[in-house]
């Protein structure tokens, strides 16, 4: 597991020269960023095309997110070249043990925090994995970065304080994820306390959020939305959820501030393509 923070982009650049070949042949994406929301149910999950890089955010709890996958991958693609696994909860990382099953990965991006005790055996199952198929597994926290042409990902959280949380959710990865053209922020399952430190802190203003914690009660901060001021909320949630997700304040929060959103209980697959400066959704139900 790579814990130096200077091995990011060097690796990042070896992956970019192995497979900008194959990404120059696929017109399928047509060179055109894209944000690809998969319905995985209870759980997060999104893709995203930039410059002939491809990278996975979290595959939610278990296999649903194969079936996603299928629905938006032409068939001759089966290479990823970053995956993202926010924090070690199972309905953000279950799915990568199937996929791995199917997809070749360049590497994977860790916050470094060990799962709790109720996912820890599957969780270091994961990363066995992933050091048994010689998949570089990268720690990385605040003031990060991965660059490549005009896109830039930057680490937002967490920092060494964050980190050491007693709660999981706040050690999740919040980055942001730019180009000239469209800037993405995810947030994992981040509660309110932590995203308004962040908002205090940092610049957040993005175009699209994937809102913390599928739109929990306790991840609403009205001074965070303000701060992102998103022209585009998505929200990751299972049908009928047992958690009542996402919640009435959540949503009533996005009203009041005018933030159109979609969810996939109800759209399905979130498909967002960005052209001159303007992007356009398609939902796949």
């Amino acid at each position: 597991m790579y814990k130096d923070k200077n091995i990011i982009l060097v690796i990042f650049l070896v992956l970019v020269s192995f497979d900008l070949f194959l990404w120059s042949q696929i017109l399928f994406f047509k060179n055109e960023p894209k944000v690809y929301f998969l319905d995985v149910g209870q759980g997060d999950s999104s893709l995203v095309y930039l410059d002939n890089i491809l990278f996975l955010v979290d595959a939610g709890p278990d296999k649903k997110v194969l079936q996603s996958l299928s629905r938006v991958f032409p068939k001759k693609v089966n290479y990823i070249d970053l995956a993202f696994i926010s924090h070690p909860q199972l309905d953000h990382f279950g799915g990568f043990l199937d996929l791995l099953n199917k997809y070749d990965f360049g590497a994977f991006i860790i916050n470094g925090r060990e799962a709790d005790d109720k996912t820890r055996e599957i969780y270091n199952k994961l990363i066995s994995k992933l050091e048994e198929r010689k998949i570089p597994v990268i720690t990385l926290s605040a003031n990060d970065k991965i660059k490549y042409k005009n896109n830039l990902i930057e680490i937002i959280s967490p920092d060494k304080n964050w980190i050491q949380s007693a709660e999981l959710n706040d050690t999740s990865l919040v980055f942001r994820a730019k180009n000239p053209n469209f800037s993405i922020l995810f947030t994992g399952d981040s509660g309110n306390n932590l995203l308004n430190y962040l908002s205090e802190k940092f610049d957040l203003k993005s175009n699209i959020l994937k809102t913390p914690h599928h739109g929990s009660k306790y991840s609403f901060s009205e001074k965070f939305l303000k701060a992102v001021s998103p022209n585009l909320a998505l929200i990751g949630v299972g049908v009928k959820n047992s958690y009542n997700q996402p919640s009435k304040e959540f949503i009533n929060g996005l009203n009041n501030l005018n933030i159109p959103f979609f969810r996939t209980d109800l759209a399905g697959n979130i498909v967002i393509s960005f052209k001159n400066n303007n992007f356009f959704v398609k939902t796949e139900k």
